[in-house]
């Protein structure tokens, strides 16, 4: 993939916890230390961690599931939704999650991708 494709489609890094949590960014690049970071930091007690894809058809049957399940328990548990596609696919994920009420939900990308 040549740089240009890349840094066209690329998502933002995520810099600091203040910014996921106060939603800047409807989606971002993290590394698994910045996923135990997050959770570590939030309000709540609970935090559930959701995988998914947007070609996921058992992903879809759960969200009306999960939705309704979030809804009851708002005040208590946090939801991380990571995705678990290729980054240039994350608008077809955020499209997902909009369409089943998350789009107040930011999304995290798992940077597979060494640093440099």
């Amino acid at each position: 993939m040549s740089k240009r494709t890349k840094e066209k489609f690329a998502l933002p890094e995520l810099m600091s916890k203040k910014d996921y949590y106060d939603k800047t960014e409807v989606a971002y690049s993290v590394n698994s230390n910045q996923v135990k970071e997050l959770i570590s930091s939030s309000k709540h007690k609970k935090v559930l961690l959701v995988f998914f894809a947007h070609w996921c058809i058992p992903c879809h049957e759960s969200m009306p599931d999960l939705r309704s399940f979030y809804l009851q328990k708002r005040d208590e548990i946090e939801i991380i939704f990571i995705s678990s596609v290729d980054w240039l696919e994350v608008n077809s994920d955020r499209k997902m999650l909009n369409k089943y009420d998350f789009a107040s939900h930011p999304m995290l990308s798992i940077n597979m991708e060494p640093s440099s």
